[in-house]
C-alpha cells in the first residue's frame, strides 16, 4: 500500500517541458512538537498539560487518562522543526583551513614484522 502511494506521489507527465503533476507530500520529521489545545469543556487533566509541548512520538494520546468528559474535543497543534540549519561547526564554514604548522608525528613501525609498516 505505501508503495503505491510513493508511485502515485511520483507522477509525472510524459511531455517534455510540462510541469510535473506530481502530488506533493511534506515527510514529517521524528522531531516535530505537539501540544494539547484544550476543546470547549476541557476536563482538568488537558487544563494541566496545556501548554506543555512534546515530541510528536511522545506525547500523550487523546482523550488523556483521567479526562471525565463525555466528548472530549482536545486536538493537537502541530510546532514545525525549529532546526533549519546544520550545528557542526565544520559545516557553517565555508572551507575548514589547513594546517601549514610543522609535522610533529612520529613514523614508527606498527607492527611486529619486517614488512609492517
Amino acid at each position: 500500500m505505501a508503495m503505491l502511494d510513493w508511485l502515485r506521489s511520483r507522477r509525472v507527465s510524459s511531455s517534455k517541458g510540462a510541469k510535473p503533476n506530481a502530488i506533493v507530500r511534506v515527510t514529517p520529521t521524528p522531531f516535530y512538537a505537539v501540544s494539547i489545545v484544550p476543546g470547549q469543556n476541557a476536563c482538568g487533566a488537558t487544563q494541566s498539560q496545556s501548554g506543555k509541548r512534546w515530541l510528536s512520538a511522545g506525547a500523550p494520546r487523546l482523550p488523556l487518562p483521567g479526562c471525565n468528559a463525555q466528548s472530549c474535543g482536545c486536538r493537537y497543534a502541530h510546532h514545525a522543526d525549529r532546526r533549519s540549519a546544520e550545528r557542526r561547526w565544520i559545516d557553517r564554514a565555508a572551507m575548514p583551513q589547513h594546517f601549514d604548522g610543522v609535522e610533529r608525528r612520529v613514523m614508527r613501525k606498527r607492527g611486529r614484522r619486517d614488512t609492517d609498516y
